[in-house]
């Protein structure tokens, strides 16, 4: 079991830069790890001879990925479909090695640090793009991305591991090594906000009010010599900012309120309002999944994911989806107060950043959404302490019949 979390732990390493490498006929070196950490996975199942008891979240999860399976029978392409059911599956079997691996609190926080890490990665390479003025095509000037990811979709990864790298360097207890992750985690959150000002993307000017504001509201936490650390390095940085950030850039995202007013947000109320028609057309199972790509269709993303859901799946996929969400807000409710918090600021932040982004059937929201169910059971109000089954999880499975 130690060999698979640990496997597992590498994984979500590598979601932030999943993209980065690739090997022709494989795919990426993050899927190559997945299927290696899956192997390993299923090996500790067989040696434990039990597999912990799915939750609700999980059943619905299920269900939500059989659609998309079973909407190969109406869908509109078949080849888009089967490549998105692919990776619907790869999902699914994600959340469940996660909701089987991480049965405690130091195995969980333990998988929040590793994809910190990983962020680390994408931070870097973003940084060296900059440097070596790779902007991300010809002609969207002072734009930088890094980690063979889109500049927006890197902007919400790094956005949503701002709040997560702050808790976990406020709520670490004092060990061995304690103060080399609480600085590692500190000195993350001044990285990715800037990494993210090199995207260039307006949106997450946006997206990334949450968690300031959770930082902000968090701050008695510290001591009083770190408050006015932190409250001169934010100074600093709005000063220094000016010049260490190239002038296109900043000239971009000072366009953010000319975009909205003109209520056109980049082109992407005309692909809303396309995928709006083909809805109408289709709105009881939808056009299949993955099939706005398709040419005769939309042809590209519908950049917001509830839209995307909504017209590839229809109202019964929509309602499916909507219901994972609405387990989502349950769980985040039911637990102690600091991981409440945390977690309502990482699904506000999600919910804000998927406006614009098709989102459903990424690793990094089925990474977070499993992982506030995780945290749920893990740090729910009533619970007294958590079961480390470290040979069975039997007695695991009978402790647990109660929650959902």
């Amino acid at each position: 079991m130690k060999i698979a979390r640990f496997a597992i732990l590498i994984f979500i390493f590598t979601i932030p830069w999943e993209n980065a490498f690739t090997i022709s006929s494989i795919g990426s070196l993050s899927r190559i790890i997945g299927i290696v950490a899956s192997g390993f996975w299923v090996l500790s199942v067989f040696a434990r001879r039990s597999i912990r008891k799915p939750q609700i979240f999980h059943i619905i999860a299920f269900l939500f990925v059989l659609y998309n399976v079973v909407s190969i029978f109406w869908t509109v392409n078949n080849d888009l479909t089967m490549a998105r059911v692919k990776t619907y599956v790869q999902i699914l079997i994600l959340i469940w090695m996660l909701w089987d691996l991480f049965t405690t609190s130091e195995s969980f926080r333990a998988g929040l640090q590793a994809f910190i890490l990983g962020g680390y990665v994408a931070i870097a390479s973003t940084i060296y793009n900059f440097l070596t003025n790779r902007i991300i095509s010809e002609w969207e000037f002072g734009r930088y991305s890094g980690a063979g990811q889109n500049a927006v979709e890197l902007a919400l990864i790094l956005s949503l591991s701002i709040p997560v790298a702050w808790n976990l360097a406020i709520t670490i207890k004092p060990r061995r090594y304690a103060n080399l992750v609480k600085a590692i985690n500190f000195i993350y959150i001044p990285a990715a906000i800037g990494a993210i000002i090199l995207t260039g993307s307006r949106t997450a000017l946006i997206v990334i009010i949450p968690g300031l504001l959770y930082i902000i509201a968090t701050m008695n936490r510290l001591t009083l010599a770190y408050r006015f650390l932190f409250i001169a390095i934010a100074i600093f940085a709005i000063i220094k900012g000016q010049t260490l950030f190239p002038t296109s850039t900043l000239r971009r995202l000072g366009t953010i309120g000319d975009s909205i007013s003109a209520g056109d947000l980049g082109g992407r109320m005309t692909l809303w309002d396309k995928s709006f028609s083909i809805f109408q057309e289709n709105f009881i199972v939808g056009i299949g999944s993955g099939s706005l790509h398709s040419p005769d269709q939309l042809g590209g993303a519908a950049h917001n994911t509830f839209i995307s859901v909504l017209t590839e799946l229809g109202i019964l996929g929509f309602l499916l989806f909507l219901a994972l969400l609405m387990i989502i807000i349950h769980k985040i409710m039911i637990q102690s107060k600091s991981y409440s918090v945390l977690w309502l600021v990482v699904l506000a932040t999600w919910l804000l950043g998927v406006q614009s982004l098709t989102w459903e059937f990424t690793k990094s929201t089925w990474f977070f959404l499993n992982m506030i169910v995780i945290s749920a059971w893990i740090y729910k109000k009533s619970r007294v302490r958590v079961i480390d089954p470290s040979t069975s999880l039997e007695p695991f499975i009978a402790s647990n019949t109660s929650t959902t």
